[in-house]
């Protein structure tokens, strides 16, 4: 059957050239042959999805594992997996978590059950949930979440900070994104004007851009300074992270030296 060299799973392939046989031998007619190979083909698509599901959910446990030096886990959210994601993790740790969830959730209801749920999962905040521009939704979001709502996608410089109140719980503050240290101090200086929390954040970055953002550390409420972590050609020694806590060199400047 010429159909049959479209299918690239050979487990997919066998079954349907078994109901092939069984039509032939048993006489079936075109309409429930067709109708076994439906069935079958859902079959297969569901066994298929399990796997997937079951492959999804080792590399988070593995990576999670990895990670049990830390204190305090960042999960990425926004996918239709948030709740499988969640439970993954908890499986393996009770640390800690917040999650990032970039713009992914299109709904204000889901947000909000999803609030409930991360604050049962011992979460401390939620990054961007909603779209920038849902600021509506949001700002309802805000209202009745039981965790802090912080600004990622919708903040960059301080000149939009003021826009943020009302909004928002708190802000993350990135150097790359807002023009440096001294840009950053006058947004860490406006967010404890208006009552709200503080994420120090980065890109992925050298360990001179980290230490950089660790100076202003002691001043924020949370620190997320892990992108010197995901690079493998970091030219600097700079700040650590030792036991849990951004732990900065006793040295001049920054306290960054080229590595040798």
């Amino acid at each position: 059957m010429a159909h049959l060299k479209a299918l690239r799973l050979p487990a997919m392939r066998e079954r349907f050239q078994e109901l092939g046989e069984r039509a032939r031998r048993e006489g079936l007619s075109y309409e429930a042959y067709l109708l076994a190979l439906c069935e079958a083909e859902n079959e297969m698509r569901r066994e298929t999805r399990i796997e997937r599901l079951m492959r999804a959910s080792r590399l988070p446990r593995e990576k999670t594992l990895e990670a049990g030096a830390f204190k305090m886990l960042k999960v990425k959210l926004g996918r239709d997996n948030d709740r499988e994601m969640i439970e993954t993790v908890r499986s393996v740790t009770d640390v800690p978590i917040f999650v990032d969830v970039n713009q992914g959730w299109k709904d204000r209801v889901y947000a909000m059950e999803m609030a409930h749920f991360l604050n049962e999962n011992n979460c401390l905040f939620i990054e961007q949930p909603m779209h920038k521009d849902q600021k509506d939704d949001i700002a309802w979001l805000t209202a009745g979440s039981p965790l802090p709502i912080i600004a990622d996608e919708a903040l960059q410089t301080v000149g939009d900070m003021l826009g943020m109140k009302g909004i928002y719980s708190g802000i993350n503050i990135k150097l790359m994104k807002c023009g440096g240290m001294h840009a950053a101090y006058k947004m860490v200086t406006m967010a404890r004007q208006m009552g709200m929390k503080i994420l120090i954040g980065c890109m992925t970055e050298t360990s001179c851009a980290v230490s950089a953002a660790a100076q202003l550390s002691p001043l924020v409420d949370w620190a997320d300074l892990d992108g010197n972590l995901l690079i493998s050609n970091d030219v600097y020694e700079g700040m650590t992270v030792v036991d849990g806590r951004v732990s900065i060199p006793d040295r001049p400047g920054i306290g960054i030296i080229e590595k040798k």
